[in-house]
């Protein structure tokens, strides 16, 4: 018995967001691959470590397969009876599925947090992001072993590989540098299948991150990336028309290696909330994109949209002044490439999407991973638990729920994961609380939130451990979590739920726990320069402020570190727990990297004792702090 595919769609997952814990087994589908008819759909199910096969003629689930680690992301093989799936905690390794006996085959050893598997085009190679290892391993798949790995930017999370096997397109999550940069974006890696290496690296617009899906058009032409677009200088003040953040998708032009454009999938007086998968129709006419926050599919009209973009790219037009725009008169003449004027660019004009977009909406809740065969979609339903399909010929039918088994009640920490993730909760939908908190931790974006003024935009810091480490903002404005989630839903979301919906969401953030650091050799032990750093970390002072098993003294402090627009001088000192992944630093993430704290924004040496290190012992106290 065999099954043909033409690809496999690869979405990202929530890596380390809540621990396994003892209670109710959810099912939550965060990929899908399916055969090249549809016919069969294997759902990886995240809280269940479980392969649903769910037989779509008869539209139900016909087997499953336990992993022993929770799924992140599956690759198909050509003649569908062997399925590759990533699985992160405890694993971090590969899963090979011989589909004929529904068994793990073999596994195979990956990086930190691996995600989208892509086969290369003669199914030799096994492409696997590495996300906490910020690289991209390459596994020979008759070895059974990593040959090489392929360095990318920050948290590479999703990828595709063109229908032409060429080149292998990677979404990083996060952007990588100083906050206060003023191209701050996470970047696309452009990886040459040929030679395993990186030939090009494509920027986001400025504040463009949280890179969710990557899709390729049949013609291997261009490639469609769906992520945030944030304006990180504008006050939270500004949620309405897209103006604090924006939900969009970029097309990166596969030929001359570089973005052509970058769209808002929102509309006027509709957000468009946390865009997440996104798939290409077998024929390149429709672009589809998942909005996970909004419980809504996006149908685009793809040719005409390209060919708009193309001619704006090759004919820039002359955008006419509107007096009635405030501030309009301090910009030069505009054209179609100038930054920020809100009329006839695509990534500031809510309507220029009006006449190629239609907005689906769906039964279930938290829809994250798509495939498109034929004439349907279908969709895995996070929060619900649940397989959607779409007619996509004929939009007025109903779409179809398909069980992958019961769902037990939601407890208070599962109902607050999911009002955590829901932009309904926001204000027309524009944002949820996951836009700003990836996974509960930080995007790395600096806002103003204006809880302590506005002008004074901050980091954004992790929810990790924020119900034990008080203060929770940096300037301490709100002191703990309790307080914090109906303020912030209040002044960030615009939204007035009630108090036991609030109540959830910090019974959420309390679920959070750490991953270990893959810093760690063996996932446990500290190496040499991490033993030797760990003397300098208390030879340097730092254990008078990061101290007990959450590393902080809860207490603010002042290191030297604030600018005239700030109204404090002394800052919160913030939990050392998962450093590792909360970059960059400082209460404006001004510092690209730890040891950057100490070389550029230390000038005054208070920012504990670190002149009485010499460079390895600094270069030590870095590695040990990362173990953290």
């Amino acid at each position: 018995m065999t099954r043909r595919v033409v690809f496999a769609a690869v979405c990202v997952c929530v890596v380390g967001v809540r621990a396994q814990l003892e209670g109710p087994v959810y099912h939550s589908p965060i990929v899908l691959v399916a055969d090249t008819t549809g016919s069969r759909i294997y759902i990886m199910d995240e809280t269940a470590s479980l392969v649903t096969e769910v037989d779509t003629g008869t539209r139900k689930a016909i087997r499953t397969i336990p992993v022993p680690g929770r799924p992140t992301g599956a690759a198909l093989n050509k003649s569908a009876d062997r399925l590759y799936v990533t699985g992160d905690s405890p694993a971090n390794s590969i899963f090979v599925i011989d589909l004929i006996t529904g068994k793990v085959e073999f596994t195979l050893e990956s990086g930190a947090g691996p995600t989208a598997p892509v086969l290369s085009a003669d199914e030799s190679l096994l492409y696997v992001s590495n996300r906490f290892d910020n690289n991209v391993s390459v596994i020979d798949l008759n070895e059974k072993r990593a040959v090489k790995q392929i360095p990318v930017v920050r948290e590479p999370v999703t990828a595709a590989l063109s229908p032409d096997g060429k080149l292998l397109v990677i979404g990083n999550q996060k952007p990588a540098g100083s906050a206060t940069a003023p191209d701050f974006a996470s970047v696309v890696s452009l990886v040459d299948a040929q030679t395993n290496s990186v030939s090009a690296t494509v920027r986001l617009p400025d504040g463009g991150g949280s890179i969710r899906g990557v899709a390729i058009s049949p013609d291997s032409r261009y490639a469609f990336v769906s992520h945030l677009l944030g304006r990180p200088h504008a006050p939270a003040t500004q949620l309405e028309q897209g103006w604090l953040n924006a939900n969009a998708f970029s097309v990166i032009d596969l030929e001359k290696k570089r973005r052509l454009n970058t769209m808002m999938l929102d509309q006027m007086g509709q957000g468009a909330g946390n865009p997440w998968g996104i798939a290409v129709s077998p024929d390149g006419n429709q672009l589809y994109v998942v909005l996970a926050g909004v419980h809504q599919l996006a149908a685009i009209n793809l040719p005409p949209l390209l060919e708009k973009l193309r001619k704006l790219e090759v004919e820039p037009q002359e955008i006419p002044r509107m007096d009635t725009h405030p501030g309009l008169e301090k910009y030069p003449k505009l054209t179609s490439g100038n930054a920020y004027q809100p009329h006839g660019r695509p990534d500031t004009d809510l309507t220029f999407l009006e006449s190629f977009m239609k907005r689906i909406p769906l039964k279930g809740r938290g829809p994250r991973s798509l495939v498109i065969r034929g004439r349907h979609a279908y969709l895995g339903m996070y929060f619900s638990g649940t397989l959607e399909t779409l007619d996509l010929s004929n939009p007025k039918t109903e779409s179809t729920v398909i069980s992958m088994g019961p769902q037990p009640a939601e407890t208070e920490a599962r109902r607050g994961e999911r009002l955590f993730h829901d932009a309904k909760l926001s204000f027309q939908g524009w944002q949820s609380c996951s836009t700003c908190h990836i996974d509960g931790r930080s995007d790395g974006f600096n806002w103003d939130l204006t809880n302590d003024g506005v002008g004074t935009t901050k980091n954004t810091k992790s929810f990790l451990f924020a119900w034990a480490t008080p203060p929770v903002t940096w300037t301490g404005i709100l002191p703990s979590i309790i307080e914090c989630v109906p303020h912030e839903l209040k002044t960030i979301l615009f939204a007035s739920p009630p108090k036991e919906d609030a109540a959830a969401i910090v019974a959420y953030i309390k679920s959070l726990q750490p991953i270990p650091s893959p810093y760690l050799e063996k996932g446990n032990k500290l190496s040499a320069a991490a033993q030797r750093g760990q003397l300098a970390f208390t030879k340097a002072g730092c254990i008078d402020c990061h101290k007990g098993h959450y590393m902080t003294s809860m207490q603010m402090r002042n290191v030297g570190t604030s600018t005239l627009a700030d109204r404090t001088s002394a800052f919160d000192i913030p939990t050392l727990r998962e450093v590792w992944r909360t970059a960059p630093y400082l209460h404006d993430g001004r510092a690209a990297s730890l040891k950057d704290i100490f070389l550029k924004f230390d000038p005054r040496k208070i920012h504990g004792k670190s002149a009485n290190l010499s460079p390895q012992e600094l270069d030590d106290l870095v590695q040990y702090v990362l173990t953290l």
